[in-house]
């Protein structure tokens, strides 16, 4: 990934981001999706990386035969992506090519979806639907939510919303910004891997041990960048937590929770919300333990008000990128 000098990134990124979100924003107010899936691109390596883990992750061979095909999966995985960005970067050095740009963005980052997802969940639940709000949750969720109840339901929209809103958003944005479409497609490849076999299940446990490791690095700032934006749009949305005490709620508890980066997400959301948010998971017929996060005495028997309050929270996190944007490419023009 080519890193660009501080003027080419504010000239180039910032237009191409402020551009992308109004359009966004116009876009996801107009159309109303019919179903909410997953951005094009992520959904494409993410089903590949399924079929590289049936294919290379088999029983019966050694631990570390399992994690150097983990290693070269990966290699393979990522190499692939960053043609695809590299490509798109060529494309738009020509005329109108930066179309292409647009389009490729688009395929990776997305916030809208997760908002028409919420709000999807919350209707469903408000009218005692939770079949329907499983089926609608499920697609997103590693764990089967069959037999959830509503209240699980509820806590496993607001987990889930707050980790795509840093992997579909917030984190796309960052990773376009300083590495243009080389960067984004590197980041959505190695989510899409971690979303597909990444949970520390004993099947996974070698073969997915690479990516794991790589995920707490490639998503350490982002996902800190995302839970500080959901602290501080609180501020905005009813019995919101004060931010700094949402901030202080992420560092005490995130520690506790596997993987941790998602840890931040899910803490701040509960902060944020006032509200409790993890606990043990089932996948591959096997419960992984995950601690419960949020402040003492914060109900964790959630409903369909508690799922429009998120999403009202994830569009105010919106807003505030779309803001600090607009200051990003305000001062680029100011000083050049």
């Amino acid at each position: 990934m080519r890193v660009l000098p501080l003027g080419d990134i504010n000239d180039y990124s910032a237009t191409y981001i402020l551009v992308f979100l109004i359009g966004h924003l116009i876009l996801g107010a107009v159309f109303k999706p019919r179903g909410v899936e997953k951005p094009l691109f992520y959904m494409m390596m993410e089903q590949a990386a399924r079929d590289v883990d049936r294919r290379l992750n088999r029983e019966g061979r050694l631990p570390g035969e399992l994690m150097a095909r983990g290693v070269v999966a990966a290699g393979v995985m990522l190499a692939m992506s960053m043609l695809v960005g590299v490509a798109v970067s060529r494309i738009a050095t020509h005329t109108y090519g930066f179309l292409a740009v647009f389009l490729f963005l688009g395929s990776c980052a997305s916030v809208m979806g997760s908002l028409h997802l919420l709000r999807k969940v919350a209707h469903l639940l408000s009218q005692g639907d939770t079949t329907k709000a499983a089926a609608a949750l499920q697609p997103f969720c590693q764990d089967d939510l069959t037999p959830a109840d509503a209240f699980t339901l509820a806590r496993r929209a607001l987990e889930t919303s707050a980790v795509r809103l840093n992997r579909y958003f917030v984190a796309p944005l960052l990773f376009f910004f300083f590495f243009r479409s080389e960067g984004v497609a590197f980041y959505v490849a190695c989510m899409a891997m971690h979303d597909a076999y990444g949970l520390g299940d004993k099947a996974h446990v070698m073969f997915a041990a690479p990516i794991r490791a790589l995920e707490r690095v490639v998503d350490f700032i982002p996902a800190r960048l995302t839970g500080v934006f959901i602290a501080f749009a609180a501020l905005f949305v009813s019995k919101g937590r004060n931010p700094f005490s949402t901030l202080a709620l992420m560092i005490q508890q995130s520690a506790y929770y596997t993987p941790a980066n998602t840890g931040w997400l899910i803490a701040a959301e509960a902060g944020a919300l006032g509200v409790t948010l993890g606990g043990a998971v089932r996948h591959n017929n096997e419960t992984v333990e995950r601690k419960w996060l949020g402040k003492e005495g914060d109900s964790a028997r959630l409903g369909a008000q508690d799922v429009v309050r998120a999403s009202l929270l994830h569009f105010v996190v919106f807003l505030l990128v779309f803001c600090v944007f607009i200051g990003v490419f305000v001062a680029s023009h100011n000083f050049s």
